[in-house]
């Protein structure tokens, strides 16, 4: 255990990786990481979860009160304490699935067609944000992109509805295929996802959860548009409901894009921001490092302490080839420790990656910003 739980090992073997022109390489951004953009009053840029449940509530009780106290009182009787913005608009559209013409709880059709719409122009307003310059984190990971040849694409996957890594990607001019086809209104096409041919420049981008520029027409067509016009619903889908088949196509075939790239030879995937916290997401990505024992790997790098994040550790400790690291300490080859003691002389090379009270080193790399930093390394940009 004791050459396992060596942070700085870890971080070196990450790097050469990292480095690597030959391996499939996948990053997974999850909601932490706009978190840690600051706008113009240093506060997030986007904010938590927890900050948009808080303002996207305190909106709907001004556009539609009755209906969020009918849905909070039925949540609350069903043992749901405080639910957040991802778990309401769950439970309205699996509502809407079954309600008909009839009454739930005192919500009618038309109360619960007015909650979802508000919810995610709410969720849209305060996720279409502009980055404030080009210095941030998705800056550097989109320059990381693009600054190696390679021989297999970046693939990046994210639950995040924003438009910051598009605005990354498109600011230092790394092309990327995001499933859609098309200029005016572009169209979801999951054939191209399965089978896409594209150069391995073309960086791939998978939102999981949809976008806030995904839009279901009223024939039940996905696209993708800037114009909100024409357009009766955001595709904005936080949970793994049994939707219609318009819903449903484009989470199932970009959730087995994610499969299938686990599933390559000598794949590695970074995961960064994610708590580890949504069921679904983790059962496909342990089923498949199980069914991919000796060919794939995933770095977890977590923002706090790894006592915070016990679904992470569960899963860590179920997969060999899942390596877990935490401020505190980690989980590698299935062992749960905390990070060996070094000298301070040793960890010079790391500076700013990992900080250190006298002997004692705590991983600074779960900040998306420090991890911007670490690619910036990688490639020998300037920070």
């Amino acid at each position: 255990m004791a050459v396992e739980h060596d942070l700085l090992h870890r971080l070196d073997s990450l790097q050469q990786a990292l480095r690597s022109d030959k391996m499939p390489i996948a990053v997974f951004l999850g909601a932490g990481c706009p978190t840690a953009v600051p706008d113009e009053n240093n506060s997030p840029l986007i904010p938590s979860i927890r900050g948009l449940t808080e303002s996207c509530i305190a909106h709907l009780k001004i556009q539609c009160g009755p209906a969020l106290d009918c849905l909070i009182s039925k949540l609350d009787a069903d043992g749901e304490k405080q639910p957040n913005i991802e778990r309401l608009l769950s439970e309205i559209r699996g509502l809407l699935q079954v309600i008909g013409n009839g009454e739930i709880c005192g919500l009618k059709k038309q109360s619960l067609q007015a909650l979802e719409s508000e919810v995610c122009e709410h969720i849209a307003r305060t996720m279409d944000k502009e980055l404030p310059d080009q210095q941030t984190a998705y800056h550097k990971l989109s320059t990381w992109i693009g600054a190696i040849q390679r021989a297999h694409p970046i693939e990046i996957f994210t639950p995040n509805y924003d438009l910051l890594l598009e605005q990354a990607l498109e600011d230092v001019r790394v092309p990327y295929f995001d499933g859609f086809s098309g200029s005016r209104r572009a169209f979801f096409d999951p054939h191209a996802v399965e089978d896409d041919e594209l150069p391995p420049r073309w960086a791939r981008l998978w939102k999981l959860h949809g976008s806030v520029n995904w839009f279901m027409s009223s024939g039940g067509s996905v696209y993708r548009s800037t114009d909100t016009g024409n357009y009766s619903c955001r595709l904005i889908h936080p949970s793994h409901l049994k939707y219609d088949e318009s819903r449903k196509m484009p989470y199932f075939a970009l959730l087995e894009r994610m499969r299938r790239f686990l599933l390559r030879p000598n794949s590695l995937m970074v995961v960064c921001g994610y708590s580890f916290r949504d069921e679904h997401l983790n059962a496909c990505i342990c089923d498949a490092l199980q069914a991919n024992p000796g060919g794939s790997t995933v770095f977890g790098i977590l923002h706090g302490e790894l006592g915070r994040y016990p679904e992470a550790a569960a899963l860590a400790a179920n997969a060999g080839n899942f390596v877990l690291l935490a401020r505190d300490g980690g989980v590698i080859g299935r062992a749960q420790g905390a990070w060996l003691e070094e000298p301070p002389d040793d960890s010079a090379t790391w500076q700013g990656l990992v900080k250190w009270e006298e002997h004692t080193p705590t991983l600074q790399l779960g900040d998306f910003s420090v991890l911007g930093g670490f690619l910036s390394d990688v490639v020998g940009m300037p920070q």
